[in-house]
């Protein structure tokens, strides 16, 4: 399959396909007339290498990861092993930080506006400071 049947089918850009082989992310072969070919299951791998990029890991974790997934029998350093764990760890912190920030979002959005206006009607006239449920919920303390 040629280079542009790729990203089409991977959801990337061509630009991306060239740099995961910069970064030795991907192999082709060459036509004779020079034109990269790849295979099928490149498509996966490209897919794989688009949600590492996603999760924030940059090119070296990648290719460390790709390393085990190509040649699980190899003798992996202790050091990937130990990079691809704290990477895990910080992947998980950013999942619960994502967790968090969908569950407040989830309380704002099921605040009643009617009730919010019930509340608050002539709170402006009265002196009386509007209780405005998006502020006090960014005021509620974050637990660890």
């Amino acid at each position: 399959m040629r280079i542009g049947e790729l990203a089409r089918q991977a959801g990337v850009s061509v630009r991306s396909l060239r740099y995961y082989e910069e970064q030795c992310l991907l192999t082709s072969t060459r036509t004779s007339g020079g034109l990269r070919e790849f295979v099928e299951r490149d498509v996966e791998r490209v897919r794989f290498i688009g949600r590492m990029y996603s999760a924030g890991l940059n090119s070296q974790t990648a290719a460390a990861m790709l390393h085990c997934i190509d040649s699980p029998e190899a003798q992996v350093a202790e050091s990937i092993w130990q990079h691809l764990e704290e990477q895990r760890e910080r992947i998980n912190a950013r999942i619960e930080d994502l967790l968090h920030t969908r569950d407040a979002l989830e309380r704002i959005i099921a605040t009643n506006r009617r009730d919010f206006l019930d509340q608050n009607l002539g709170a402006g006239a009265s002196g009386r400071e509007l209780t405005i449920p998006l502020v006090e919920e960014l005021r509620q303390p974050r637990l660890a």
